[in-house]
């Protein structure tokens, strides 16, 4: 599972169109996940294990109700990177114009 963004170039003027999560933090207590993404140039990248190109960070704390549709434990789904996944899609404007691959 990852995202894949078209016609994104970096800080560095390079192409980088397959993203995928690295890490997913999750605080019960305070109610956030910051969730880091690592972006590729494209998937046969990823596939040969390089390293990524770019990290990108996403926080999600917007409001309790939001935390609780994404990250509570009575979500609808166990797969916690379907939710991280469906909430950057949803919530960062990076991301907005995105497909699942």
């Amino acid at each position: 599972m990852a995202l894949l963004t078209k016609d994104k170039i970096n800080q560095f003027g390079v192409i980088e169109e397959y993203w995928r999560i690295l890490s997913i933090n999750i605080n019960l207590q305070y109610k956030y996940c910051d969730v880091t993404l690592g972006a590729y140039a494209n998937q046969e990248t990823r596939e040969n294990d390089k390293e990524p190109m770019n990290i990108k960070k996403v926080r999600a704390k917007w409001s309790e109700d939001e935390f609780e549709k994404y990250f509570s434990p009575r979500t609808k789904s166990n797969n916690i990177y379907e939710q991280a996944y469906q909430y950057i899609k949803n919530k960062d404007e990076y991301f907005k114009d995105s497909i699942d691959v």
